[in-house]
């Protein structure tokens, strides 16, 4: 593993006691985002922290393939990606790629092999049609026909009271009665011991609950994990892979305590993620599923335990007679788009952009920066003011990450700068669509030129209610009062988005709260929508007063 970049935690055995439960964490091993360079002495942020699941489910190999392929990639980085540095710089990841190894050793171990039922019977509560069945050899058979390679729970040994010896006893018997669907075995209290739909109280069935909430030694240490590395105030995002059913998924009802924008919010980053997997020319065609998260499960663990927006990625079938079973030369394709799936809930969580640094070049010109005061608030820092005649100026403009170039249909997606949201100032576009230069590799700073016109008008806030524009600052800048026609005031409107569809924070005088209950899932103070808006914050005394025309004598 690369020096200072990956950590692994034993997270103890799994429920027979045989094997151990790894977690992969992934991070420059800082627990702050890296400094901004303008200002390296500014408070930095707490990292987000990522979780990645996989091969919670026995038979499902390929989600487990795919977890250390994107582990390795993370890791050593072979390629030099700039966005996998950058992720790596600023988050912290941890990865799970086997949480059901005693299963998935099983269910490779007899991958080919048909299961037999021993000589004697046991009498089992089932309640899938409400009554007792003794299971008899014919009905055992049946049912263990249906796992062995396409087991789906964890590894027991022993039913109650009743010891099996694995050595002894037949791998059918083990294989029908023994084992816990680890993802419905999280917990909800009243929701153990009754029916419910995704699980059941029945031990044959494929989806039994267990006897308790955190029964198995693998859902303790998964919860363990999240308990161990989590602190208040932490931003989270959670990834489940499973297969075959070739969907991604997530909840169709809000965390209680979420805002509507919640539900906004997180149906963009599913549906983005959707169309990461579906960029690749082979036609594995993954659909949609919104669903409300199964009681007991996972995915409602995180959501309602940790307010964590979980989606699940479910890996393509290649072979409708053997579902789970994935031919070698699709591995490489599957991995490769659900790697860019992965990689942009992960750059997702990182929230809205802002423009970290202006500059007008001109005679005077403006020149300012925001840097962070404290976990909470930024400062505008104006180093240069000065009137800006009419003319053209050169502006460079340097945001806090990438920006988007060229959007999917081939579109330029510059940024887009105007001088304000109002007549006179909106007929003034600073840099026209597919006009500005990048300056550097990684498209954090643009460099164009603007025109400022001479232009009459009664210099008036374009911004009225925006808490971003304080009364205080514009005092600072000495503006004229309203109705004066001593000078025009101009706001420089800047429009953009990153790679991960985010627009500007609205806000950025204020660094968006990531909390449980989602009061500022993103910076809800924006102007023009949940997720950010344009930053129109910075203002210019534009020409200088201009004189009243006088009447001949």
């Amino acid at each position: 593993m690369a020096d200072g970049r990956a950590k692994l935690f034993d997270l103890g055995p799994a429920q027979l006691g045989k094997r151990r439960i790894f977690a992969i964490k992934i991070s420059d091993d800082d627990a702050l985002q890296t400094p901004d360079p303008d200002a390296p002495e500014a408070p930095r942020l707490p990292e987000p922290k990522f979780f990645l699941l996989a091969g919670i489910h026995a038979r499902e190999w390929i989600a487990v393939e795919v977890a250390l392929r994107l582990a390795e990639e993370l890791v050593n980085n072979p390629s030099a990606d700039e966005e996998i540095e950058r992720l790596v710089a600023n988050t912290e990841i941890f990865i799970i790629p086997a949480a059901n190894p005693d299963g998935l050793a099983f269910s490779q171990d007899h991958w080919d092999q048909a299961l037999v039922y021993p000589a004697h019977a046991e009498v089992l509560l089932d309640r899938t049609r409400g009554t007792l069945n003794e299971l008899t050899p014919d009905r055992a058979k049946l049912l263990a026909s249906r796992d062995g390679r396409w087991r789906r729970k964890n590894r027991r040994d022993r039913i109650d009271d009743v010891l099996f010896d694995d050595a002894a006893d037949d791998k059918g018997t083990q294989d029908a009665l023994l084992g816990v669907d680890l993802f419905v075995n999280f917990g909800g209290r009243a929701e153990f011991g009754v029916e419910l739909p995704g699980s059941s109280p029945c031990r044959t069935n494929l989806g039994y609950h267990g006897s308790e909430e955190f029964s198995e030694a693998e859902t303790r240490a998964i919860r363990k994990l999240f308990e161990d590395h989590i602190r208040e105030g932490d931003y989270l995002g959670f990834l489940d892979l499973h297969s075959n059913a070739q969907e991604v998924r997530w909840t169709d009802a809000l965390p209680e305590g979420a805002p509507t924008e919640y539900g906004v919010e997180v149906d963009k980053l599913a549906r983005e993620m959707l169309r990461k997997l579906n960029e690749d020319p082979r036609p594995y065609g993954y659909k949609e599923r919104k669903l409300p998260a199964p009681r007991g499960s996972v995915r409602r663990f995180v959501e309602r335990g940790f307010g964590v927006p979980a989606i699940v990625i479910e890996l393509p079938k290649k072979d409708p007679a053997n579902n789970f079973i994935v031919p070698a030369g699709e591995v490489e394709p599957i991995y490769k788009s659900a790697r860019k799936a992965a990689l942009h809930q992960i750059g997702w969580m990182l929230g809205p952009p802002i423009a970290r640094r202006v500059e007008i070049k001109s005679l005077g010109g403006y020149r300012a920066r925001w840097i962070n005061t404290s976990a909470t608030e930024r400062e505008l820092v104006v180093e240069k003011l000065a009137p800006l005649v009419p003319g053209t100026h050169e502006i460079e403009i340097r945001f806090d990450r990438p920006m988007r170039t060229i959007d999917d249909r081939g579109q330029h997606l510059d940024p887009e700068v105007s001088w304000g949201t109002q007549p006179p100032f909106t007929q003034f576009r600073a840099i026209g669509k597919g006009q500005w230069s990048s300056t550097d590799i990684p498209n954090d700073t643009w460099t164009g030129f603007l025109a400022i016109h001479p232009v009459k008008a009664a210099p008036s806030s374009p911004f009225p209610g925006n808490p971003c524009v304080g009364v205080a600052y514009v005092k600072e800048l000495d503006v004229p009062q309203q109705g004066s026609d001593d000078a025009t005031l101009a706001v420089l409107r800047i429009r953009a988005q990153d790679a991960w569809l985010n627009e500007l924070d609205g806000c950025p005088r204020t660094i968006p709260i990531w909390d449980a209950r989602w009061t500022q899932y993103e910076d809800d103070l924006g102007t023009d929508s949940f997720h950010g808006g344009p930053d129109t914050v910075h203002r210019f005394l534009i020409l200088q007063p201009q004189k009243r025309p006088t009447k001949p004598k």
